[in-house]
């Protein structure tokens, strides 16, 4: 498929304001998850009694990581609902101009 396809696709779906906002939520939920996941790994290592490494992280409290986890896991889940709501309703807009424009 080429890049004009999706182009017209996605033109179709809204103006590139809504795409800008598309590609937004893609990233900023993509970032979320990776801080989420390199969050983890960090307390992991923080937790290994062997590990020769300390970072500036491991300073922190118990509590303080729950916290700091599960406010990261609250963005990733905020973060991919808004993502596949602004998804569908681009492609809803886009398939009902379509459709328009193939019985007008």
């Amino acid at each position: 498929v080429s890049f004009e396809t999706y182009h017209r696709y996605f033109r179709a779906g809204g103006n590139y304001l809504a795409l800008v906002f598309l590609a937004a939520f893609f990233i900023l939920a993509q970032a979320n998850t990776v801080t989420a996941d390199w969050w983890a790994a960090d307390w992991a290592s923080c937790s290994n009694s062997t590990s020769y490494i300390k970072h500036a992280t491991c300073n922190t409290t118990f509590k303080e990581r729950v916290i700091v986890f599960g406010g990261l896991t609250g963005g990733v889940i905020m973060f991919s609902f808004l993502r596949m709501f602004v998804l569908f309703l681009v492609a809803l807009s886009a398939s009902r101009a379509l459709h328009n424009q193939m019985f007008a």
